[in-house]
């Protein structure tokens, strides 16, 4: 935490001159003041600081983007056990993904996974795209697959994932019972925290708002 803090307190510094030099602009102290008092004034000064954050990382070419969030990876001993973990948090599993479920290899070793996250809009498919374009387009930008069991880790690792968000996994495909290739998709609904299987033929079309997580190599010394 000390580190932490040290690490933090130049950009707190220039944090607080663009600060008091905004303050200088008001025409008037008591507005300043006023603003100040209001026992919001902290609370939403951390709401506009995460929110312009998020803005100004999203304005940026898409593969400058910093990752959006990690995940550990290689923490359960078997399928069992992070079944459990699934059901024990309140997150449902769909036949299909369950299908999955039972095909998925476990990492040996406990692992930390950078995920970034992109529509097909933003990778360039603003019409919309086949599996195959898509994956093409992660791969452009540096984009890497996740390995099968991101896709219920995330799950389970994401539990205030936004009501309404559902967010494809790029991995390998995995073949489901009926011999369709599949990729795990999680997403919160009106039914709660899902975990589903969603096809990932070649030539399955997805619409352009449709959005992957992946992967991206780390830079040198990261």
């Amino acid at each position: 935490m000390e580190k932490d803090r040290v690490t933090l307190e130049p950009a707190a510094e220039d944090y607080g001159r663009r600060c008091k030099s905004i303050g200088l602009e008001r025409k008037t102290v008591a507005d300043l003041q006023d603003a100040m008092s209001h026992p919001e004034f902290k609370t939403s000064h951390h709401t506009l600081l995460d929110r312009l954050a998020v803005e100004y990382r999203l304005s940026k070419p898409l593969i400058e983007r910093p990752p959006f969030a990690t995940i550990q990876i290689g923490t359960f001993k078997n399928l069992n056990n992070l079944r459990s973990a699934l059901k024990n948090a309140k997150c449902n599993i769909s036949s299909y993904a369950d299908d999955l479920f039972g095909r998925v290899t476990l990492a040996t070793e406990p692992m930390i996974l950078d995920l970034c996250r992109a529509s097909n809009a933003e990778l360039g498919l603003t019409q919309g795209g086949t599996v195959a374009q898509t994956f093409e387009a992660i791969a452009k930008i540096g984009g890497e697959k996740l390995p099968a069991e991101a896709g219920p880790q995330y799950r389970l690792q994401n539990l205030d994932q936004k009501l309404g968000e559902w967010e494809l996994i790029y991995m390998d495909p995995i073949i489901d019972r009926v011999g369709c290739p599949d990729v795990f998709s999680v997403e919160h609904g009106k039914g709660g925290l899902w975990l589903y299987g969603y096809n990932a033929s070649p030539d399955y079309f997805y619409h352009a708002e449709f959005v992957w997580v992946f992967s991206r190599k780390r830079s040198v010394g990261s």
